[in-house]
């Protein structure tokens, strides 16, 4: 019988895994963080938390600042400075999408290619 190698064997536990496209759909699904991305890809400068909770809040009237405050500090730019697509600095509290890695395949690349797309369409629609 044949050992397929899991993610959670010792043996590949350390070894980055090329991003796949459901990682990216996943990375991608909530409107949070495609509006995250999309907003630091204009920014010329790290952006705080709070200026981009103000702006998350902005896009939704049902979501307060203090929400979209905190559903950005624990769940969206942990999981986006995760894949590698941003660099969150928790102690400073800002935020800045990271250089696209250029290995094939990577998360950062993949959703570097995604949020060009998603500027561009937002520009085209005004």
């Amino acid at each position: 019988m044949s050992h397929e190698p899991r993610a959670d064997d010792e043996s590949t536990a350390d070894q980055p895994r090329p991003a796949t496209t459901a990682a990216c759909f996943d990375l991608l699904g909530r409107w949070e963080r495609r509006f995250v991305l999309v907003y630091l890809s204009r920014a010329a400068e790290p952006v705080t938390l709070d200026r981009l909770a103000d702006a998350l809040a902005a896009t939704d009237d049902g979501l307060t600042v203090e929400d979209a405050r905190l559903q950005l500090y624990h769940l969206h730019l942990p999981k986006l400075a995760a894949a590698g697509v941003v660099v969150y600095d928790r102690t400073a509290e800002t935020v800045v999408v990271s250089a696209a890695s250029s290995e094939p395949g990577a998360t950062a690349s993949r959703v570097a290619v995604a949020v060009s797309e998603l500027r561009a369409r937002s520009e085209s629609h005004g």
